[in-house]
Formats: C-alpha cells, sequence, structure tokens
C-alpha cells in the first residue's frame, strides 16, 4: 500500500521536518512523517480493524443512508480510511478530509482521484482541526482524528477532540474512543535486558502499577479535568523509574498498548535515586506546548 501510495502522490517517508506546521495545540507533523506512520504496521492495522468495526456497528442502524465519516488529519494518504473503500459501496459509505497542509491535502485527493474512489469523498477541507467546525448537512457517524505521539506530547490529538467531540451528535463515534494513561515503577536493568537476544525463556520483568493517570474519552472531555496523583509504595526494591504506559482503545477490543507503536511507547518522568518521592501529581498541561507535566506533592525520608 505505501508502495502504491508513494507512486502516485510522490510524498514518501523521506524529508520528515519539512512543511512541519507548528500550532497552539501542538506540532502538526510534515507530510513525509505522516507518510511514515503508514510503515508502523501494527498501528495501521489495528485502527482499521477498529474503523472497520465501528462502520459495521453503525451500518445496521442506518436503513438507507450511507455511514459517514469525518477524518480530521488525513494526511497525504488518507491511511485510516481509503483501503476500506475497497470493502464498500459510496452508497454505503461516504467520507470527509481535513488537514491543515495544503501537501498533504493535495496528495490525499490525488489518491483517491487516481484511484477512482471519487464517488466515496464528498470534500476535501484545508483547515486547523483543533479550531474548524464539522462541515454542516452532513450526519455525521464516525469522526477519526490520530494526531499523536507518545505520551501525548506536542502534539495536537486532545485539542482536536476538545473541539471536535462536543460538534458530534451524542450517538456518534469519535476514533480512537480512548487515551489511556497509567502510571508503573520499574527496574531499568531489567527492562532493558528484555529486549536483549537469548535462547532461553525469560521471566517476566519486574513492576509495580500505580493507578491510571489520565484518561480521554468522550465522558472524560465534558469535565475537562485532566490530572491524576499516585502514591509511591514504602518500598520500590530496584523499581527506580517511573514509566507512563499509553494504552490506545481505538474500538471495542482493538487495542494499541506497550511498544505497539511509536504512539504507545512508554516514557520515564521520575527516577528514585536521590529523594523519594511519596505522591506525584501528574497534569496535561495545554499553556504552551501540549505534554504530561507532574511534580512532588509529598516527599518522605524513606531511600529507595
Amino acid at each position: 500500500m505505501y508502495e502504491v501510495y508513494t507512486a502516485i502522490s510522490e510524498v514518501n517517508a523521506g524529508n520528515s521536518k519539512n512543511e512541519e506546521i507548528i500550532l497552539a495545540s501542538g506540532k502538526a507533523i510534515s507530510p513525509g512523517a505522516a507518510a511514515h506512520c503508514l510503515l508502523e504496521f501494527r498501528r495501521t492495522a489495528v485502527f482499521l480493524r477498529g474503523i472497520y468495526k465501528a462502520i459495521q456497528s453503525i451500518t445496521w442502524r442506518k436503513q438507507n443512508r450511507p455511514v459517514s465519516i469525518f477524518y480530521a488529519g488525513c494526511g497525504p494518504y488518507a491511511t485510516l480510511v481509503t483501503p476500506l473503500f475497497t470493502l464498500f459501496t459510496p452508497d454505503q459509505l461516504q467520507t470527509s478530509f481535513l488537514d491543515i497542509n495544503q501537501t498533504s491535502l493535495s496528495s490525499a485527493q490525488k489518491i483517491v482521484t487516481s484511484l477512482g474512489m471519487e464517488k466515496y469523498v464528498r470534500t476535501y477541507h484545508l483547515e486547523d482541526g483543533a479550531t474548524c467546525e464539522l462541515p454542516p448537512g452532513c450526519d455525521w457517524d464516525i469522526v477519526i482524528s490520530e494526531t499523536m505521539q507518545a505520551c501525548l506530547d506536542n502534539e495536537p490529538q486532545i485539542a482536536i477532540m476538545q473541539n471536535l467531540i462536543p460538534q458530534m451528535r451524542e450517538d456518534a463515534v469519535f476514533i480512537p474512543e480512548e487515551i489511556s494513561i497509567d502510571g508503573y515503577l520499574t527496574d531499568p536493568k531489567q527492562e532493558m535486558d528484555k529486549y536483549l537476544y537469548s535462547d532461553q525463556p525469560k521471566t517476566p520483568v519486574d513492576r509495580i502499577f500505580l493507578g491510571n493517570i489520565l484518561k480521554f474519552n468522550k465522558e472524560c472531555l465534558k469535565s475537562n479535568n485532566f490530572n491524576g496523583e499516585v502514591t509511591i509504595p514504602d518500598n520500590i526494591s530496584t523499581c527506580i523509574d517511573l514509566k507512563l504506559f499509553t494504552t490506545v482503545k481505538v474500538f471495542a477490543d482493538e487495542l494499541l498498548s506497550e511498544n505497539d507503536s511509536s504512539i504507545t511507547m512508554p516514557k520515564k518522568y521520575y527516577e528514585f535515586k536521590e529523594r523519594y518521592a511519596h505522591r506525584i501529581r501528574f497534569w496535561y498541561d495545554q499553556t504552551t506546548v501540549p505534554k504530561i507535566e507532574c511534580n512532588v506533592t509529598e516527599f518522605t525520608s524513606l531511600a529507595p
């Protein structure tokens, strides 16, 4: 699929920094970087399966109307929708594409036209997904935006969700359905050793689960209260690294979890070497560069 789309559009996974757009809501990656997302095979496959299941779940109640999809941040290939055109007719599926980058939007349109898929796409929109209005006159069943980095760092994903979800029908589906961030204490040596080759079975690594830190979905967005706190147990043994792990629920049982893709790579936020924290607060900061921040709210004299 990558080879076909590259040949048509002449946009490839190189030049990942060219044409980046820095927004108040985060960084809109370049067409080259967006093209590279297709090469994360599991990420692409899980999203396609999830979106296919979402379409199927809606089809039964649509009667004689097509399922309608609004795809914000479609990138140069509209990767998460165009392959599904082969499984439905235009009477069953209609879409609209949005991207803030003209190169990406023009590329997606060129692919659609070259592959004879014009009847599936109603409109193209050169806009910012974090500020745009959903086009009127379309009863959107599914809204898609996958503009993520690991631990939601410097990206517009949450801002786009905050903008588009309130504009959707209550029973419409937003994809991904949920982004969940959990905290664990990990042993750095064990975490590294698990990636080393061995012809012997490896024992599971030691981890201490601290709880869910943040969660983003249709319901949570209504509160706009993106923070959480964890309590560190007295005995942490060799688990001195506090890492955040991301799980993306695309739809139903289609999940991306630890190291399934670049957007679910764990990220270290605190190291217990010199001073021991008893409570640590996390929050999603959108004041400048969007990112998860943390600080210690309570120290203890116990050594790690």
